[in-house]
C-alpha cells in the first residue's frame, strides 16, 4: 500500500508540474476578458489551481468513545493534494489525493486505521458576490462527491492485537467550506465533510450499519 501511495503522489505532482508549464489565459484586445478572467477573482489567472490542505479525521462508525464530538485521544491527521479546474464562474471540479489515519475508543476496545483515498468533487460557490469582489473575497461554497479508499485496519482488546481487516471501498461525502482569496493567485480556505463508506470494517469490527467519518481541514491553493 505503501508503494501505491508513492506512485499516486508522484502522479499527482507529475500533473501539477505539467499544469504548471500551459500558457495562461490572455486578455484579447479591446479590452474583452475570457470566460475564466470574470468578475470572481480570475481576471489575472487561469481556470486551474492547485493546493494542499491538513486537517483531522473523525471516525464516525462504531467503535467511538462519545456518539457526536470526538475524544481528544481519537483524534487523528489527515493530509491531501488536490487539483481544481473551475468550469464556471461559481462551479469547479476537483481531484483530490488525501492520506490519513482515525482511531476510535470503546471500553476494552480500540482501533487504528491507516487509509489512503483518491476521489473527484463538484464545488459550488453559495451567494456568489454577497461576500466581497476583485482578487480578495469570501466565498462560502458546498461540496460533493465519491471516490475510492483504501484501508487498513487493526483491533484491539485490553491494548492486545484482536483483529485485523484491510481491503477497498466506495465513499460519498458532502460538506461546506469558506475561502479567502489573498490575491490573483493565492487562496486559503477551510472545510469540513462527513463522508459514508460502502464498507463495515474501517474499524476492524463488522455491525449492522457501514462505517463513516468526518474531514475538517485548513488548506492553500495556487492559481494559475
Amino acid at each position: 500500500m505503501f508503494r501505491f501511495r508513492i506512485a499516486l503522489f508522484v502522479v499527482a505532482m507529475l500533473l501539477c508540474l505539467t499544469m504548471s508549464l500551459l500558457p495562461k489565459q490572455v486578455v484579447a484586445q479591446g479590452g474583452a476578458h475570457s470566460p475564466w478572467q470574470h468578475h470572481c477573482g480570475l481576471r489575472q489567472s487561469g481556470p486551474f489551481s492547485v493546493g494542499v490542505d491538513a486537517g483531522i479525521m473523525t471516525h464516525l462508525g462504531d467503535i467511538k468513545m462519545h456518539r457526536l464530538a470526538p475524544d481528544p485521544s481519537e483524534v487523528r491527521y489527515s493530509g491531501a493534494f488536490f487539483v481544481d479546474y473551475r468550469i464556471w464562474d461559481n462551479y469547479s471540479l476537483r481531484l483530490r489525493l488525501m492520506d490519513g489515519r482515525m482511531a476510535g475508543i470503546r471500553g476494552s476496545q480500540s482501533f487504528q486505521t491507516d487509509l489512503f483515498e483518491t476521489a473527484a468533487a463538484g464545488i459550488i460557490d453559495l451567494f456568489p458576490g454577497l461576500l466581497g469582489s476583485g482578487t480578495h473575497n469570501f466565498r462560502l461554497y458546498a461540496l460533493g462527491g465519491a471516490g475510492i479508499l483504501f484501508f487498513d485496519a487493526r483491533l484491539s482488546v485490553n491494548d492486545q492485537p484482536e483483529d485485523e481487516a484491510s481491503g477497498s471501498a466506495l465513499v460519498f461525502f458532502g460538506g461546506m467550506g469558506i475561502s479567502y482569496r489573498t490575491g490573483q493567485y493565492l487562496k486559503i480556505f477551510m472545510e469540513s465533510s462527513n463522508r459514508l463508506t460502502t464498507s463495515d470494517q474501517l474499524d476492524a469490527f463488522v455491525s449492522n450499519l457501514n462505517d463513516a467519518y468526518n474531514v475538517t481541514s485548513l488548506g492553500v491553493s495556487f492559481h494559475f
